[in-house]
């Protein structure tokens, strides 16, 4: 390793620290509210978090701060936590899209995808799951349990799409968040905007909001889903089996 190479990863390193230091300091001494974002992969996480920024006195954890987002939470009690939550259904449609953006996943259907164990690698170490079903129902079971926890709140993703300023307002009087402007600020493109190694669609809220991910599934994959979903689950968070 070259002497340039070791500087840069040095100052990584210090930089960490020091972000690690400001969030516990700024946490445990209540000066700024310290909020970390959970869910699976594509269900919104980025979006919640840029609101977050962009719209309260906070400061938001990144991807692996405290621990990974789309694993199981590292719960403190001096933090914040807002999980998103995606019908099961739109999550593997979307779920399925980037595992094939990033070439993780070459089958030709969903009902491949359906039927293959779980292509990204992080996620079905951390969650223990065998396919994406599971991973679903793992990781809302896991969350679940701290639903009844006063610095907790869930988010469906589908209602942020359709209110976003309803479902901030609901984030920041149930965690105690001060509002920077007078008015809430969206955004207009995703929020993850980095290069992936093939484009993206650009988001369409109709297509949540019409359930037209619905069209990717045959009979057989629905049937799947409805043998395999945790029913008290999707219950749970106001979602229905098709």
């Amino acid at each position: 390793m070259n002497a340039s190479r070791l500087t840069q990863g040095l100052a990584r390193r210090y930089q960490a620290t020091a972000r690690r230091c400001h969030w516990w300091v700024a946490s445990r001494t209540g000066y700024r509210p310290v909020v970390k974002t959970y869910g699976l992969l594509r269900t919104g996480t980025n979006y919640m978090t840029r609101l977050v920024e962009i719209n309260y006195r906070a400061l938001c954890l990144g991807a692996v701060e405290g621990s990974w987002k789309h694993g199981p939470c590292a719960y403190d009690p001096h933090l914040k936590y807002v999980f998103l939550v995606k019908d099961p259904y739109s999550w593997i449609v979307s779920f399925l899209e980037w595992e094939r953006i990033h070439g993780r996943f070459c089958g030709r259907s969903l009902s491949e995808f359906l039927a293959t164990p779980v292509t990204h690698p992080q996620l079905r170490r951390v969650w223990g799951c065998e396919d994406v079903i599971s991973a679903w129902n793992e990781s809302l079971r896991s969350w679940k349990t701290l639903s009844e926890t006063d610095n907790v709140v869930f988010v469906r993703y589908e209602d942020l799409l359709q209110s976003f300023e309803r479902e901030l307002r609901r984030v920041s009087e149930s965690l105690g968040l001060a509002q920077r402007g007078s008015r809430l600020a969206n955004l207009d493109e995703r929020a993850d905007t980095w290069n992936t190694p093939k484009p993206r669609k650009k988001l369409s809220r109709e297509y949540y909001q019409n359930a037209e991910y619905l069209r990717e599934f045959s009979e057989s994959d629905l049937e799947m889903m409805r043998q395999r979903l945790d029913f008290d689950l999707v219950r749970a968070f106001g979602y229905r089996l098709v």
